[in-house]
C-alpha cells in the first residue's frame, strides 16, 4: 500500500468508526464494497446452510403429516415434490452467487417458498396438532431472523412475507376474531422484529467494527514497514550525494564476501578519490566542491551500480566500487572507465597545481577470492595501498595490487618481511 494513500485509508477507517449510531453501512462506497466483498464467501457457505437445515427440518417433519394430518398425502407432495426440489435450486444459486443480491434471493427463495406451503397445510390438522405446528412454524420464523445470512433490506423482506402469510393463517383459524392465535402471531412478529435488529445492528456493526480495525491494523503495519525501509534506506544513504555511504559499502562487501565463499567467485574493490579537491574547495569554495562531489557521484552511480555492482561514498572526496563475480582484469577496466567518464564529466578545476584544468580521480583496484586466510580488511588495505600508489604516480590514473594476507604466520618467510604491502599488478594511465 502507498505512504500516502495508507495515511488517508487510516483516516478514513477512523471516521468510519466513529459514524452516526444508527447508521449501520459505511459512508464511504469503496470502503463498502470492500467489507462487501470479502464477507461475500462467508456469506455464501452462511445462506448454503440455512437452506439446507431447512431442507433437513422439513424432510425431518414428514413424520408429524403422516401420522397426524388427514391430507398427508398432499403434504408430502408439496414437501417433497415442490419444496425440497426448491431448495435444491437455491442451493445451486447461492453457490454460483456474483452478488449480494444474487445470495440475499437464494435465501428468501428457500424460506418464502417454505413458508408459504407448510403454513397452509397446517391448517389441515386437528386443534392441537395445529398448535404445534405453527409454534414450530412461528419458533422457525424467529430463529430465522437472528440467524440469516441475508443483508438488512433482504431479511425484511423475507420477514414482512413470512409474518404476513403467518398472520393470515393465524386470522383464518381464529375466523377473524380476536383470540389466542392472533395474539401469538403478534408475539412472534414482535420477537422477530427485535431478533432482525439484534442480527443486523448489533452483529452487523460488530463484523464491521472488527473489519475496520483489522484494516487499520494492515495499514498500519504497511506504514510501518515503509518507515522501516525508508530509515533503513537514509541509514545506508550518502545525505550529499545521495548514493550509498559507508554502511552500504560494508554491506555490500558483506553480501559479497558469502557469495565469494559459497560460489568461489571474485570479489573487487576499487577506491576512487578526486584528484586535488582541497585545493577546489580553496579555490572554488565548499558549495562548488559539494556540488563536484554530487556530480561526480552521479556519474559513477549511473555508469556501474547494477546487480552485481554497488557504488558508495567512502568519506570525503572517496568513492568506492565493489563488484562481485568480476576478475582482475574486469575490475581494472571497471577503474578505467570510472577515469573516463569523470574526465567526459569536464568539469572546470581551478585549483589544480599545474595550472586551471579538468577534475579528475586516481583509482586504486584489488582482487581476489575469499578464503579463510584472507578478510575484507586485506582487500581494503590492497585497494588503499593501490590509491596511494596512483597518487604518487602522478594521478589521474589506475593501479591494481594483488590482495596478500595481514597475517604473518600464514605468510612465507620471504612475505612475511612486508606482509602488510600488496604487490602491484597493473597500472594504467
Amino acid at each position: 500500500m502507498p505512504h500516502g494513500a495508507s495515511v488517508d485509508f487510516r483516516q478514513v477507517c477512523a471516521g468510519e468508526l466513529q459514524r452516526p449510531w444508527h447508521r449501520v453501512r459505511f459512508l464511504d462506497p469503496a470502503l463498502e464494497a470492500d467489507f462487501r466483498e470479502i464477507q461475500r464467501p462467508a456469506r455464501r457457505r452462511h445462506v448454503v446452510i440455512e437452506i439446507v437445515i431447512l431442507a433437513l427440518l422439513t424432510i425431518v417433519i414428514a413424520p408429524i403429516d403422516y401420522l397426524e394430518n388427514p391430507n398427508w398425502t398432499l403434504a408430502w407432495f408439496l414437501r417433497f415434490a415442490v419444496l425440497i426440489p426448491i431448495k435444491a435450486v437455491a442451493v445451486r444459486i447461492a453457490l454460483r452467487a456474483p452478488t449480494d443480491r444474487t445470495l440475499d434471493f437464494a435465501a428468501a427463495l428457500s424460506f418464502c417458498c417454505g413458508i408459504a406451503m407448510m403454513t397452509p397445510v397446517g391448517l389441515f390438522l386437528e386443534a392441537e396438532g395445529r398448535i404445534r405446528c405453527f409454534t414450530v412454524l412461528g419458533a422457525v420464523i424467529v430463529m430465522h431472523t437472528a440467524f440469516s445470512g441475508q443483508r438488512i433490506v433482504g431479511a425484511s423482506l423475507t420477514l414482512a412475507f413470512a409474518l404476513m402469510v403467518f398472520g393470515a393463517a393465524c386470522v383464518l383459524i381464529e375466523g377473524g376474531h380476536l383470540g389466542g392465535m392472533i395474539t401469538f402471531a403478534a408475539f412472534i412478529a414482535f420477537f422477530s422484529v427485535v431478533a432482525l435488529g439484534v442480527h443486523l445492528y448489533v452483529i452487523e456493526r460488530s463484523a464491521r467494527g472488527v473489519f475496520l480495525r483489522e484494516r487499520m491494523h494492515t495499514a498500519t503495519n504497511a506504514r510501518l514497514s515503509h518507515l522501516a525501509g525508508e530509515l533503513d534506506r537514509l541509514a545506508q544513504t550518502d545525505a550529499l550525494t545521495g548514493i550509498g555511504n559507508r554502511r552500504q559499502l560494508e554491506r555490500a562487501l558483506d553480501e559479497s564476501w558469502r557469495h565469494g565463499l559459497q560460489q568461489g567467485g571474485w570479489i573487487g574493490l576499487a577506491l576512487c578519490d578526486v584528484d586535488y579537491f582541497k585545493p577546489f574547495n580553496d579555490r572554488a569554495g565548499h558549495p562548488a566542491g559539494d556540488d563536484c562531489l554530487r556530480r561526480i557521484a552521479g556519474c559513477l552511480d549511473m555508469a556501474f551500480a547494477g546487480p552485481n555492482v554497488t557504488v558508495a561514498r567512502f568519506g570525503g572526496e572517496e568513492f568506492a566500487i565493489v563488484a562481485s563475480d568480476h576478475s582482475p582484469e574486469a575490475m581494472v577496466r571497471l577503474g578505467e572507465a570510472a577515469c573516463s567518464a569523470i574526465t567526459a564529466l569536464a568539469l572546470p578545476h581551478p585549483g589544480r597545481p599545474d595550472g586551471p584544468g579538468q577534475v579528475t580521480i586516481s583509482v586504486g583496484v584489488s582482487c581476489f577470492v575469499p578464503s579463510p586466510v584472507m578478510t575484507q580488511g586485506d582487500l581494503m588495505r590492497a585497494a588503499d595501498g593501490a590509491l596511494y600508489e596512483a597518487k604518487r604516480l602522478g594521478r589521474n590514473r589506475v593501479v591494481a595490487r594483488a590482495v596478500l594476507p595481514a597475517r604473518p604466520n600464514l605468510l612465507t618467510p620471504s612475505d612475511a618481511s612486508d606482509g602488510r604491502d600488496a604487490v602491484r599488478i597493473r597500472s594504467a594511465s
